[in-house]
Formats: C-alpha cells, sequence, structure tokens
C-alpha cells in the first residue's frame, strides 16, 4: 500500500512543490502509520485534518512544511490531501 501512495504523491505534487518537498514530506512514511492515518481519515473525513495533525505530533513529527515558493504548510493538512486523493483513488 504505502508504495502505491507513494508512487501517486510522486505523479501529483512533484510537478507542484519538487522532488525535494516530496522526499521531505513523505520519506519518514511507513506501512504502519500510513495505514493509521487511512483509518483516521476514513473515521471522520471533517475532521481528519485536526485527528491527523494528534497522530504526526504524538509520533514527533514536525507539523510544518516548507513549500518550493517559500510558503509554509501544516505537514496534517498535506497528508490529509493526499491521502484524501489515494482513497477516491481522483488522480
Amino acid at each position: 500500500m504505502v508504495q502505491d501512495f507513494l508512487t501517486m504523491c510522486r505523479k501529483i505534487y512533484v510537478p507542484i512543490h519538487g522532488e525535494e518537498v516530496v522526499s521531505k514530506v513523505f520519506s519518514p512514511l511507513t506501512e504502519d502509520k500510513l495505514n493509521k492515518m487511512v483509518m483516521i481519515y476514513r473515521e471522520s473525513p471533517a475532521f481528519s485534518w485536526q485527528n491527523i495533525e494528534t497522530y504526526l505530533k504524538k509520533n514527533n513529527y514536525n507539523n510544518k512544511v516548507i513549500l518550493k515558493n517559500g510558503s509554509c504548510m501544516a505537514l496534517s493538512n498535506f497528508y490529509c490531501n493526499a491521502i484524501q486523493h489515494y482513497i477516491l483513488q481522483d488522480y
């Protein structure tokens, strides 16, 4: 599952944010962590960003990502967006 997810992420996000940002965001991802975040997302899509943010903090992730254009984005939002694309298979 994680390999398919990472392939999808590269397809969607590398053209937008570049390889460096995508690698930094998704390189620490494991099968177990992805499964847990997908479960969190499915339990409550409306609050998934908040619940995934809590999960990331518990697992010592830095919740800020510096994008290619220099702006800052919450890592939880990045993951929620990617998980939504993955679940809906709209990529």
